[in-house]
């Protein structure tokens, strides 16, 4: 697990670090050559400036009056040892605060009202042109942690706040980031970091950074934040910065929809009887597409006996009595899957297509039909397609024998194979190749624990782990050999099902899916990289901190003492 840390030295760590780079000005920003000291203390004078019109426009005077004295002592000081603050944007909009500060104290003086702060003016409006963002898609009474609504004018996190966090400030602060010593991976985490502050009438420095009220802008470069999407985050701060679902300590991103979530979303449009005739047209296409010479057999289960699939339309070049005995396998594995599924199911909204080939040779012809793929990797027998957009959803199967040998895993553990596969790819994104690999056999081997080509796979893991040099390597692309990654993930898959059990693993599955969403089409899923073993990043290392708080090296201990 994560280890213990103050949350007050947390958030001190945070602020130092981000203050330091806030206060490295460019030379357009100023001429006047200060010292790094005085640089922070110009940015600290900044921030209680702000804050000393937060408590004049709540009319909290007598301490308004104790700040202002304060401030003016410690600006005339910091100008004297300067030797001017001539140039420097801060110290002109420090002196415009005081002004108004002093002249809101004198008697019979009206009240300030809550304007922008004139930098705010230079943020987009709703309507402007944004530039792309580069997305590729932890007791006591903290504050916000009710979950009773929302804040000022129905604003939730979820809808108005949590999107605008991850897709603009997620890259740097979230999924294992930390940038200037700020990490938002959950809502907690962002509550501990005292970066939003409810008695802040501007939210704290996080909402600030947002509206360039401070330095350094965020987020940084030419990405920008819409004018509303910094209002709703500084009213729903002020309004007490209330979480309005889920659970405060769960991955940020898990709030936010994917584009396979959005996707789907349009799918709902069509009804449940369009969408099951569009299922029904599309595999009779491919099937004719693939194998024109045969005459296939169908077999339909409705929704109402797969509840996990959705239905089923299986179709093949097999007896029909033989599709019907795969209907009946899936029927009941899909059930043990639906936690790993997503709220959709196997199939997505409808039914799930299920194509059935008697032979090697008429598996690769689906294949080379269906996706252009000629080269199926020899130890690929199962495989799922899942669009993103919910369009289609079938899995194929070679025909196995139903007695599986050391070399055969059979039939039985071939469907779960499948079944997995499509678990996987629903959830939308990319997983990494050990968890690609070693989901099915996982499965597999807790229907059929004696299963000869199973136990002979396992076998491999001791020797596996026996080259494993550096334990941080355990998750990174190379590290075993192609043949040993079904060994080593399943056993991973084990360990991970283990602490927390199936529903704590499809958790990964969307943090995994939100944190990096598909950048290829559905054709290339992930059983048929199985050959090449093709990982993008950290293997998933940052998505297993966030819903495990466990790193590489933990997972490769506990893998070596289950193998012992």
């Amino acid at each position: 697990m994560r280890p213990p840390r103050s949350r007050l030295l947390a958030a001190a760590v945070a602020l130092g670090v981000v203050a330091a780079v806030a206060v490295t000005p460019s030379p357009a920003e100023g001429r006047t050559d200060l010292t790094r000291a005085q640089r922070v203390e110009l940015a600290s004078l900044k921030r209680d400036a702000v804050r000393l019109g937060g408590l004049l426009r709540r009319g909290v005077t007598d301490d308004a009056k104790e700040l202002l004295a304060e401030v003016e002592a410690r600006f005339a000081k910091l100008k004297e040892d300067a030797g001017g603050l001539e140039g420097e944007r801060y110290a002109e909009l420090i002196e415009e605060d005081l002004a108004e500060a002093r002249t809101a104290l004198e008697p019979g003086a009206a009240p300030i009202v809550e304007e922008p702060h004139p930098e705010i003016t230079d943020m987009p409006a709703d309507d402007a042109a944004m530039p792309a963002m580069s997305m590729n898609r932890d007791g006591g009474a903290m504050a916000g942690a009710a979950t009773d609504g929302g804040g000022a004018g129905g604003l939730t996190f979820s809808k108005d706040v949590a999107p605008t966090l991850v897709n603009s400030c997620g890259r740097c602060h979230m999924n294992g980031q930390s940038r200037g010593g700020f990490s938002m991976n959950s809502y907690q985490e962002l509550m501990d970091s005292g970066y939003v502050d409810t008695d802040d009438p501007e939210g704290g420095r996080m909402i600030r950074l947002m509206g360039q009220v401070e330095q350094p802008k965020m987020p940084p470069g030419n990405a920008r934040i819409k004018r509303s999407q910094w209002e709703n985050a500084r009213d729903w701060a002020v309004a007490g910065a209330k979480l309005d679902k889920g659970d405060p300590g769960a991955p940020m991103r898990l709030l936010v929809p994917t584009e396979a979530q959005l996707l789907r979303a349009a799918m709902a449009k069509m009804s449940d009887e369009e969408l099951a005739a569009s299922r029904r047209e599309r595999a009779n296409e491919l099937f004719k597409k693939a194998l024109r010479r045969s005459t296939p057999s169908v077999v339909e289960v409705p929704a109402g006996e797969s509840a996990a699939t959705g239905g089923l339309i299986l179709i093949g070049n097999v007896d029909e009595s033989r599709l019907e005995q795969i209907a009946g396998w899936i029927k009941t594995d899909a059930a043990r899957l639906a936690p790993l599924a997503g709220e959709d199911g196997l199939g997505g909204r409808g039914p799930l297509t299920v194509f059935v080939m008697k032979s090697r040779f008429d598996y690769q012809e689906f294949h080379a039909a269906a996706h252009g793929l000629f080269e199926v990797p020899a130890n690929v027998t199962a495989d799922a397609t899942v669009p993103a957009d919910g369009s289609d959803a079938y899995i194929a199967l070679q025909d196995l024998r139903d007695d599986a040998t050391r070399d055969d895993p059979g039939m039985r553990a071939n469907v779960i194979f499948g079944l997995a596969e499509a678990a996987m790819q629903g959830r939308g994104g990319d997983v990494p190749s050990w968890l690609s690999a070693g989901l099915g056999p996982a499965l597999a081997f807790e229907v059929d624990p004696q299963n000869p080509a199973l136990r002979a796979m396992a076998d491999q893991l001791p020797g596996a782990l026996s080259r494993l040099s550096k334990p941080d390597d355990l998750l990174k692309n190379g590290t075993f050999a192609p043949e040993e990654m079904p060994a080593v993930g399943a056993a991973l898959v084990s360990v991970l099902r283990s602490n927390g059990g199936d529903k704590k693993l499809g958790q990964l599955l969307d943090v995994m899916a939100a944190a990096a969403p598909a950048e290829e089409p559905a054709m290339m899923n992930n059983n048929m990289r199985r050959g090449g073993y093709r990982d993008r990043g950290d293997g998933g290392a940052a998505a297993l901190w966030q819903v495990y708080g466990a790193a590489p090296a933990q997972l490769a201990a506990r893998l070596a003492a289950a193998a012992r």
